[in-house]
């Protein structure tokens, strides 16, 4: 009844039916995420989910399985921005490194005129190395959950 509510009241535009308002819904419990917050942050792309780089940033950082997360460096400095996230998964003797910058952006082709990497290439750098870190982290959660940039769609 809610998808039927929801996409009846047409307040996500990119949703097309009552269907797919419900299959975001149950993607997003899958997480804990409550019901609008799936239908905000949580999109169809191609077949596949698409969640926003914060939201796998912050599976991670509430998983059991990791032991911490953080930023260790970030620089917000234009067309040379990056930024470094370290975290360890519970039971790894190592802690993992991951750095994400605005040339890892440009050599994969996401960096477009007026895309958020022209606007805010610190943020976005930000989140999409703590999004990578989330994935090496955790796979066994992070398996089959992609970013808008993965999809090759913008966040």
């Amino acid at each position: 009844m809610l998808a039927k509510d929801v996409f009846d009241a047409r307040i996500f535009p990119k949703i097309k039916s009552p269907q797919q308002a419900l299959a975001l819904i149950m993607t997003g419990r899958e997480y804990g995420l409550p019901a609008m917050a799936s239908l905000r942050l949580i999109h169809e792309i191609e077949g596949q989910m698409a969640i926003h780089a914060q939201v796998k940033i912050g599976l991670a950082m509430k998983s059991p399985r990791v032991e911490f997360m953080e930023i260790v460096d970030w620089h917000d400095n234009g067309d040379k921005s990056y930024c470094v996230w370290r975290g360890k998964r519970r039971n790894r003797q190592k802690e993992d490194v991951c750095k994400y910058g605005v040339e890892h952006a440009r050599a994969q082709g996401l960096v477009k005129p007026n895309s958020n990497w022209i606007k805010m290439p610190g943020w976005m750098s930000m989140v999409r190395s703590g999004a990578n870190l989330s994935t090496i982290l955790i796979p066994d959660e992070m398996a089959g959950l992609y970013t808008f940039d993965e999809m090759g769609a913008a966040e």
